[in-house]
């Protein structure tokens, strides 16, 4: 990724729950990431993509951090007949980062999605945020890919913030003109980076779509108002034919502890 990061993001020296706290905390950053020298697994999940399930998906909503990491033991294996260490060595790596967001939000019942993302899971989610610029409903989210393309995000000083006002997604079909100035202006995450991003929530002006997902983890009166205006906007590079996208992201949608 570029050295010449916008002042809204930071790159951190080192996988730390304490750099990443650190940078979060501060009101201007919206974006603060890692980027591993290597991958742990991205390799080992090319080589047997074809044996990835196209429509694996493991999700927690409401559950504590131990049952979490229970289901996620007896689910992994769901996600195809790949080779045992490569299922370990992916095991492992969620778990950890699971562990990484607690340390970094404090969250004991984060939202948890890993999922496989192909050229039918549009077909099948056509609302999906995957492949259109948003703004997540939630406080903090922790992204990584595991295989594919990564996230997408475009700088602050590129986005229109008036549309953003009240909407959360970019409509089906909208040119990306209507939210960012220059659509040219992307910074691309790869499968070493372990990105935090903030979102935005506000009681008052909270789109109904963003309502109806916030609601299945916290209840109305525990939305704060956060970052208004100031979320990162980003998207999902979408698929091309026979690819396939492994992505975790976490989420919590209550403020730090």
């Amino acid at each position: 990724m570029s050295v010449n990061l916008p002042l809204h993001a930071v790159s951190m020296a080192e996988e730390s729950s304490i750099l990443f706290r650190e940078a979060l905390a501060k009101p201007h950053i919206n974006l603060a990431f890692y980027e591993r020298t290597h991958d742990l697994i991205e390799a080992d999940l090319l080589r047997n993509s074809d044996l990835i399930h196209d429509d694996f998906q493991f999700w927690s909503v409401r559950q504590n951090l131990p049952v979490i990491e229970s289901a996620l033991a007896e689910t992994i294996g769901n996600i195809g007949p790949l080779p045992v260490d490569v299922i370990e060595l992916l095991h492992h790596d969620v778990r950890d980062l699971i562990r990484l967001f607690f340390d970094v939000t404090g969250e004991t019942q984060p939202f948890v999605s890993l999922r496989t993302v192909t050229s039918n899971y549009f077909v099948e989610n056509p609302t999906s945020v995957s492949n259109r610029y948003h703004r997540d409903s939630s406080v903090i989210t922790l992204f990584k890919t595991f295989l594919g393309n990564g996230t997408e995000w475009t700088p602050d000083e590129n986005v229109i913030r008036e549309p953003w006002k009240s909407v959360s997604i970019q409509g089906e079909n909208e040119p990306d003109e209507k939210y960012v100035i220059d659509p040219r202006l992307v910074y691309p995450t790869t499968c070493k980076t372990i990105g935090f991003l903030k979102g935005e929530t506000c009681p008052s002006t909270i789109d109904s779509r963003s309502l109806e997902f916030i609601k299945n983890f916290i209840s109305m009166d525990e939305i704060v108002e956060f970052n208004v205006g100031g979320s990162l906007i980003h998207r999902g590079p979408g698929v091309k034919g026979d690819e396939k996208r492994v992505i975790l992201t976490l989420s919590s949608f209550r403020l730090p502890k």
